[in-house]
């Protein structure tokens, strides 16, 4: 079971980063799966000058495609321009492709397939062979659902897991860390707006999961890339903490 969920989150993964939607974190864990040569150094250098000029993963990318990236080798750069160019090659292939192709595609492509059995990958073809599933849904609820699963609720330690996945559990102390203006909601770079609807269901799902003592955490001054301090203020959901003592 564990390895066919790491298979799913994988491929969850590359239609993240394929759809426009995946971050840097998501691109860190694929080179790390696929091993195409790139080392944190050269990661480092990426990602700093993606944030220096507030790129978002889709337009880094792109611009890397096009432009030198400061401060990185030529070697280092011709590594990583063919690991872009192979996400946007697998983009185009897999465009019209069923759920269970692209998975066999993906599988093929991307190594992910010298990390199970034949028999897994056959399983899980299976399952993914339900006409009424979409592939973006199928992925997600797989990758979003395995903290739960190894959750037990008999074991005496901290658990740690998105707010996603904290649906339909609860704990009798909650602690939720990042309550800054800018991470909840989550403001993100480029031209893509966050569901603040959304964003404000998946705060109050994580606030009714403590029966009994529930804490917010913010960091009021943080270390950005320059060393500068960036101060933060708290959420500006910190009302419905208001409206949840009403009840």
């Amino acid at each position: 079971m564990f390895l066919i969920q790491r298979v799913f989150q994988s491929c969850y993964l590359f239609l993240k980063i394929i759809n426009g939607r995946g971050s840097y974190v998501d691109f860190e864990k694929i080179i790390d799966l696929t091993k195409p040569g790139i080392g944190k150094k050269t990661l480092i250098i990426f990602k700093t000058w993606c944030y220096k000029n507030k790129f978002s993963l889709k337009e880094a990318m792109l611009k890397t495609c096009r432009f030198p990236v400061d401060a990185m080798s030529r070697s280092s750069q011709q590594k990583l321009y063919g690991f872009i160019v192979n996400i946007l090659k697998i983009k185009e292939k897999i465009k019209d492709l069923s759920l269970e192709e692209k998975l066999l595609y993906l599988s093929e492509k991307t190594k992910i397939k010298d990390i199970i059995t034949e028999q897994a990958l056959n399983d899980i073809i299976v399952v993914t062979r339900n006409p009424d599933v979409k592939s973006s849904d199928f992925f997600s609820s797989i990758a979003l659902n395995t903290d739960t699963d190894i959750y037990s609720s008999r074991a005496e330690k901290v658990s740690l897991m998105t707010m996603h996945t904290a649906k339909g559990l609860e704990f009798p102390v909650v602690f939720i860390a990042g309550c800054e203006d800018g991470f909840i909601p989550m403001k993100k770079y480029g031209d893509e707006e966050p569901d603040i609807d959304e964003e404000r269901r998946l705060f109050y799902v994580a606030m009714t999961r403590a029966r009994e003592k529930l804490y917010f955490y913010i960091c009021k001054k943080t270390q950005g890339l320059w060393k500068d301090d960036c101060k933060r203020g708290f959420s500006a959901y910190k009302r419905y903490r208001n409206k949840l003592n009403k009840t």
